[in-house]
């Protein structure tokens, strides 16, 4: 998948109404997103989303990553900005991880339009 098609499904987590985007009820979207529980403090774990709040990103923040060993992919959607964040390499190591987890914060300094 390529980092628009991603987006189009990362970004409405970053919507309150984001379920409207997907065309699943808001039902389904508020289960989704149920977070369940965590020992954690300000973490949990909703439908492969790691839910957190940080004051950074304006209040809570999904986060999933992932790879296959070849590569490392990194989306983070922040509702309070209304914003995502994408971030890939076809690395898979820890300064693969560590690069992709700067860019990321990076780019979160930029303000919100």
């Amino acid at each position: 998948m390529n980092l628009r098609d991603w987006s189009k499904f990362v970004l409405p987590f970053a919507k309150e109404d984001g379920y409207r985007q997907l065309q699943i009820s808001k039902k389904v979207w508020n289960e989704m997103l149920t977070p369940i529980q965590s020992s954690k403090p300000n973490e949990s774990y909703a439908a492969g989303w790691v839910l957190f709040d940080r004051p950074r990103f304006n209040g809570q923040a999904f986060f999933h990553n992932g790879s296959n060993t070849t590569w490392y992919c990194y989306a983070l959607a922040l509702p309070g900005k209304h914003q995502c964040i994408l971030v890939a390499t076809n690395v898979f190591n820890d300064r693969a991880q560590k690069a992709c987890n700067d860019v990321a914060e990076f780019i979160n300094t930029f303000p919100a339009e």
